[in-house]
């Protein structure tokens, strides 16, 4: 067989031996194909441009790079905008005039994108496609795409400054920083603050002044731990560190000489006796050091069947898979949690399943082993005189289990309550003598104080000896009472409403109607289990919700009428022993008919929750001051109360500024976390935009009972409220905002 030897090669070949993309002429590394099939022209110059000396693999190639030397007068026949090449002119034509400008195209959906990394995030988040992880050859860090890998090399390794500062002799790496510093030298300031009407400079500059209004402390000192409104406002703290410092070898901070300077461990201990030191800050010194240290990663909160992470907006239908994306992942950054400063509100989510130490790769059981063994194996600083406000957990499978007695639970609030009455009583309530972990629950306890004082009674049979008789508080007594309702009735308590229909209160068993539930718990919880409802519950938050559908006595089988019936009856025939002075925090429903209807005043409702709410109308056991509406318990009361509160609220993720409370977090939860799709399947838990959409999405998927929704004045029907309330308000309201 004949090689001919004496042509130019255009045979390009490739290897994929490794799990990077490598040149198989020199082995340099590369991201995608594209990029190293435009590298392959340097090994193989077959043809050479004349002006800049690059070579190609084939003369159209060549022919199609030497348009971009043809320089001249090249104007866009859409726009005013002048181009040296006629290259350069066509490619704005098309991405800006021509639609053209989405080029990357998704080969699973075919969505097009503008950018290239937007595609591919696309397609990792859409389409289960692997993570692309490019890591810098300098140093330790990772990158998702090109982009922001190249712009680290080039900020941080090669120092690169292009834009220098025609006054002084500051230079920056990107343009709008010099735009910015520019402002120091004219001194203009536009930009007006709405609480105090003083003047700044940038909007950059006005963000921070207004988390002085919120008072928002969000950067503290590494050695003192003093915190301030902005990162520039540590001078002298910066300066009394230099002190107690030392160079160590560390190629992470500048590639050319490869130093950076780590505060000593003998600095960090003198640092903790220092009297500026606050117990917040303990409490960050403590958790920095516990996952710098371990493989415990921190929780944001559950979201539905979903858990959040605990340092961007990612969420994950498994514990496993969150864990293994915050240690990829989040290796360097700051866990959300500490910017929080308020150690009334602080507590942390830990997940401390599989819990080993780094440092030597011992395996530890619980928290309190993996401190102490941190503190007197690797002399780490560990506060473990000050009050632990650490909620540990550990999941096997998708159970959610206590990190110290590992019983199981199905939110962070029950797990929360149950290491307050087990395992943490950081503070003790006065009155009550319950414990938590945190100090606002103790402040909302003894802002009710006058609910849950007991009354001693003193009897004095002799004069040497004294008995004390403790009365039981009124959350007993409400135990107490659906207690005996429970035992001597056919009344059931739900749980809630939601995912495919309505849940028991003992297990996670969910039913469609009602009827079910109330059979399910019939025969499936015994007597023990319903005496101990609601037990050990707060008065702050006692509410039950009580289905009476065709009530009667267990004990003498009488039909009853009502809740009120069913006391008076249980008094009188049978001499139970029922607390008639109370505030009701019982609500009782019946589904009788067709339609949801309060059992007070008949009015009809299309969904439990709305029927819940009108219920507060009712049973006004606690009256808001400011507008006079009644709620059930003093919690709802307390929600309700921060709506009018009004002040500086920053959303904790972008620039937006609310009035109150209340529609900050509104905005966080469902922009940033719920990422506009707040609406979940309760069937595959897939997650939607429109409430409408997900009850459509669960009859034609799931097959569940359509929603049928019939107008009282005239024969249609309707398969969503917002249809049937545009068309009562057109048709028989008649109403006509738009006037022609």
């Amino acid at each position: 067989m004949k090689i001919h030897t004496d042509v130019n090669s255009q045979i390009i070949p490739f290897s994929f031996n490794s799990e990077t993309l490598r040149c198989a002429v020199c082995t340099t590394e590369f991201s995608n194909f594209k990029i190293l099939q435009e590298h392959m022209h340097v090994h193989f110059r077959n043809f050479i441009c004349d002006v800049c000396n690059a070579g190609f693999v084939t003369k159209r190639l060549l022919v199609s790079h030497k348009r971009r030397h043809i320089a001249g007068i090249h104007k866009c026949s859409h726009c005013e905008k002048i181009f040296s090449c006629d290259q350069k002119r066509r490619d704005h034509e098309q991405r800006i005039h021509l639609g053209l400008k989405k080029k990357n195209k998704c080969k699973y959906c075919e969505e097009k994108f503008a950018d290239y990394w937007t595609k591919v995030d696309h397609m990792v988040k859409e389409h289960g496609q692997p993570q692309i992880i490019l890591k810098c050859q300098a140093c330790e860090r990772t990158f998702r795409n090109k982009r922001a890998l190249t712009r680290h090399v080039k900020k941080d390794h090669l120092l690169e400054r292009k834009h220098a500062c025609n006054i002084c002799d500051m230079k920056f790496f990107l343009k709008h920083r010099l735009v910015d510093h520019m402002i120091v030298h004219t001194g203009v300031k536009k930009v007006q603050c709405h609480v105090c009407n003083g003047w700044y400079a940038s909007k950059k500059s006005l963000r921070q002044h207004l988390r002085s209004h919120a008072n928002d402390r969000r950067f503290s000192c590494t050695v003192c731990g003093q915190a301030f409104v902005q990162n520039s406002q540590t001078p002298s703290t910066k300066e009394s560190t230099v002190e107690n410092m030392k160079l160590t070898l560390d190629k992470r901070v500048n590639f050319s000489t490869f130093i950076t300077i780590k505060p000593s461990i003998q600095a960090s201990k003198r640092a903790a006796t220092m009297g500026r030191l606050t117990e917040l800050d303990l409490h960050f010194d403590n958790i920095k050091t516990i996952l710098r240290c371990s493989n415990a990663t921190p929780v944001r909160c559950k979201v539905g069947d979903r858990y959040a992470c605990g340092y961007c907006l990612a969420q994950f239908n498994k514990p496993n898979e969150l864990k293994s994306h915050t240690l990829l992942m989040h290796t360097e950054d700051q866990p959300e949690v500490l910017k929080n400063r308020s150690l009334w509100k602080h507590i942390v989510y830990l997940d401390i399943t599989s819990l080993f130490c780094k440092n030597c790769d011992d395996n530890l059981d619980n928290l309190k082993e993996l401190m102490e063994h941190l503190k007197t194996k690797h002399d780490e600083v560990m506060h473990l005189h000050i009050k632990n406000q650490v909620v540990p957990c550990k999941f096997d499978g998708d159970d959610m289990k206590c990190g110290n007695c590992l019983m199981a639970f199905n939110t962070f609030d029950d797990l929360e309550d149950h290491m307050d009455e087990k395992h943490y009583r950081n503070y003790v309530c006065d009155f009550c003598d319950k414990g938590k972990s945190r100090k606002t629950i103790i402040v909302m306890d003894k802002k009710s104080s006058k609910l849950v004082r007991r009354e001693i009674i003193e009897i004095n049979p002799q004069p040497e000896t004294k008995i004390v008789v403790k009365k039981l508080n009124e959350a007993h007594k409400h135990q107490e009472n659906i207690k005996q309702i429970l035992l001597y009735s056919n009344a059931t308590p739900i749980r809630c409403h939601g995912g495919i229909g309505y849940r028991c209160c003992f297990c996670n068993d969910q039913y469609p109607e009602p009827a079910d539930l109330k059979k399910h718990t019939k025969e499936k919880h015994d007597k023990g289990i319903l005496s101990n409802f609601m037990k050990n519950r707060s008065i702050i938050t006692y509410i039950v919700k009580l289905d009476i559908t065709n009530l009667s006595c267990n004990i003498c089988n009488e039909s009853i009428n009502n809740l009120e019936s069913l006391i008076d009856h249980l008094q009188t025939k049978h001499d139970k022993s029922l607390n008639r002075n109370l505030k009701n925090h019982i609500v009782p429903f019946k589904f009788e008919k067709e339609r949801l209807h309060c059992v007070v005043c008949s009015n009809e409702f299309n969904n439990f929750k709305v029927l819940l709410e009108h219920m507060n109308m009712h049973y006004r056991n606690y009256v808001c001051e400011v507008c006079g509406a009644g709620f059930i318990n003093r919690r709802m009361l307390q929600t309700h109360g921060y709506r009018h509160k009004t002040g500086v609220f920053i959303c904790s993720y972008c620039s937006k500024i609310f009035d109150t409370r209340v529609k900050q977090k509104e905005h966080e939860r469902a922009v940033h976390i719920c990422l506009n799709k707040r609406n979940k399947c309760g069937y595959c838990g897939e997650m939607f935009g429109d409430y409408t959409k997900k009850k459509d999405h669960e009859v034609k998927v799931h097959g569940a009972r359509p929603v049928v929704l019939k107008c009282h004045a005239c024969n249609k029907s309707f398969d969503n409220q917002r249809s049937l309330t545009v068309h009562t308000k057109a048709f028989h309201l008649m109403e006509r905002r738009l006037a022609k």
